[in-house]
């Protein structure tokens, strides 16, 4: 059995002139471990598909399925226990909590979820290590650079230890060498920790740090790319 599955995904958003169809029939999978990158021009659905996978939105038809549990099944209150102890998230924005120092961000999702302060405290720490942080644990958001806040948010995305981390345009707002530390971070934790990554992206230079490429055009998957060389049709 695949770790992901993605059957058929369509989501169309209404409007007034008529629906948009974001996803037109999606079909992939993956097993644990994977890198995925999703390309594609903007519009072409990588933050929609990426949603979906989270358990943020719901597709109109079609099915994900994460260690063999079907998303769609999942009651609102089920999703957000679900989001919060299986999935990881890495935005454009960082999304830090600008009254909360660096070690506080980082350990929220483990307060959100009822664990222990001292464990949230102690998990935080180990983190910032890891991606080279311990000097700015009480510092707040705002007195860090770019790079360092999306290394503080991807510490913060993986404390909870999730099945999946999922990554939209993560090196959107950073400069060459503060995208390529970031992308070096997470392809660090694909392969010391099996981290299951899948990266929606522009950058071919970020897409090229994982394992296969997905791309996207208008809602539509176009080709899978191994990064051995190979691709193939879909």
């Amino acid at each position: 059995m695949s770790f992901l599955v993605v059957d058929n995904l369509r989501k169309v958003y209404e409007g007034p002139r008529g629906g948009l169809e974001a996803l037109q029939g999606i079909d992939f999978a993956a097993p644990a471990g994977d890198f995925l990158a999703v390309r594609g021009p903007s519009g072409c659905g990588k933050s929609t598909l990426l949603h979906i996978l989270g358990a943020m939105d719901r597709p109109t038809t079609g099915s994900v399925r994460l260690r063999g549990r079907e998303l769609g099944g999942l009651k609102p209150e089920e999703l957000a226990v679900f989001r919060r102890r299986h999935v990881g998230f890495v935005f454009q924005s960082f999304h830090l909590l600008p009254t909360l120092t660096v070690a506080e961000n980082v350990g929220l999702p483990l307060t959100l979820d009822g664990r222990p302060e001292s464990e949230a405290r102690r998990r935080a720490a180990a983190l910032l290590e890891r991606v080279g942080l311990t000097g700015r644990a009480d510092y707040l958001p705002s007195q860090l650079s770019g790079g360092e806040m999306q290394r503080a948010a991807v510490a913060r995305a993986v404390i909870a230890e999730p099945d999946i981390l999922l990554a939209d345009e993560p090196t959107g707002n950073l400069d060459s060498a503060n995208g390529r530390a970031v992308m070096e971070l997470l392809a660090d934790l694909n392969m010391q920790s099996g981290l299951t990554i899948v990266l929606a992206t522009h950058s071919a230079e970020a897409a090229a740090y994982a394992r296969r490429t997905l791309e996207l055009c208008d809602g539509r998957l176009q080709r899978l790319v191994q990064h051995d060389g190979l691709s193939s049709p879909v």
